[in-house]
């Protein structure tokens, strides 16, 4: 976490310094031509919410689907073997190393895919709102439905 922040500070004070960075504008300011994906506008001024949309969306089901497959394989079930309990793991043959740095650099693969679509979202206050209001996510609410569903037409 530490270093985390240095190298924020670091990089902001590196892309104020070197004029390289912002393309030796007079202002300061980066900017970034507007990008398209097969015709479509989806970065800049001119672009639809809908092409925006569609795009991260796309992101985002490729990303479930990776994500699903890696938890199913060898290295998810590693993981899940260390969640549940570490000395265990070891014990089986799970290299805890190995194991805590894969799953952080695949969270990470994933934080910075993120990121980088986080310029066509600007829910801040939704995103706070709904983390103060279910703080387990959406899985939660998944179990509660499910559970309410299984016991139906007994409440009891």
């Amino acid at each position: 976490a530490v270093a985390t922040l240095a190298a924020q500070f670091f990089l902001v004070w590196l892309f104020n310094r070197v004029p390289w960075f912002y393309n030796y504008s007079a202002s300061g300011q980066i900017s970034a031509p507007e990008r398209t994906f097969f015709g479509i506008e989806i970065t800049g001024p001119n672009t639809q919410a809908w092409a925006t949309y569609l795009f991260c969306l796309m992101f985002v089901i490729f990303s479930a689907y990776v994500a699903r497959n890696l938890t199913r394989g060898s290295v998810g079930r590693k993981w899940m073997a260390i969640r549940d309990m570490d000395i265990a793991a070891e014990i089986i043959g799970v290299n805890p190393l190995r194991a805590k740095l894969t799953a952080f650099a695949v969270s990470s693969f994933f934080i910075g895919i993120s990121g980088a679509l986080f310029f066509s979202v600007y829910l801040g206050g939704l995103i706070i709102i709904f983390l103060i209001a279910e703080p387990h996510g959406l899985a939660q609410l998944w179990r509660v439905a499910k559970e309410k569903l299984r016991l139906w037409p007994f409440p009891h």
